[in-house]
């Protein structure tokens, strides 16, 4: 069975802030919020933090950091069909790939550390 994927384009007018000028004086329009955002690591240290504070799941984090595989199908096609656009999704794919791998790290190193300070502690009550 075969899934159809519809995409739908738009053009979004961004402010003259997010315009640039290349070095032929043509203005291109480049967005750079991937540029301002943490790093993944640091990504997925306050996604971490958030989850102990608000008693949320690991699960639930991991859902937060994933792109649903027909979301990525998705913009994985668009890219495809639009090369001008490519760059910028692939990157942010990558982005969420590596935030995902730093906070399983995190987790990993957590539940280590529990598991460590739980035997420490019932063999000193022993």
């Amino acid at each position: 069975m075969e899934t159809a994927i519809q995409i739908q384009t738009f053009e979004a007018v961004l402010p003259a802030d997010l315009q640039i000028v290349t070095s032929v004086g043509k203005s291109k329009r480049e967005s750079h919020w991937l540029d301002r955002t943490a790093s993944p690591r640091e990504e997925a240290r306050i996604l971490f933090e958030m989850m102990q504070r608000t008693g949320g799941t690991v699960d639930s984090i991991r859902e937060l950091i994933a792109i649903p595989p027909e979301i990525e199908e998705a913009l994985t096609l668009y890219a495809y069909k639009h090369p001008e656009d490519a760059f910028g999704i692939e990157r942010v794919i990558r982005f969420r790939r590596r935030v995902a791998e730093e906070f399983e790290r995190r987790a990993v190193q957590e539940e280590t550390d529990r598991s460590t300070f739980l035997n420490g502690t019932v063999k000193s009550l022993r």
